[in-house]
């Protein structure tokens, strides 16, 4: 994760909403966690239980991708 990466940038940190706010969650501290920006837009305003199987994994790979890409080293 690059927390100081400029804000829109893919691998950028950012809250993310357990349960969605769209979907009743709140901006409450046990509902918040740290996410890339990119894995964030890609849930959207879903449940961690709702996506797919294997969708941690293609993540994984997404940004893998994008850091040897961006030539980024952690």
């Amino acid at each position: 994760m690059l927390p100081d990466a400029e804000n829109g940038h893919p691998l950028g940190f950012t809250l993310e909403h357990i349960i969605p706010k769209s979907r009743g969650g709140t901006n409450e501290m046990e509902n918040l966690t740290g996410t890339h920006q990119f894995c964030n837009n890609l849930k959207s305003d879903s449940l961690m239980e709702e996506l797919p199987k294997g969708y941690r994994s293609v993540l994984r790979w997404k940004v893998k991708n994008l850091l040897i890409h961006m030539k980024v080293k952690l």
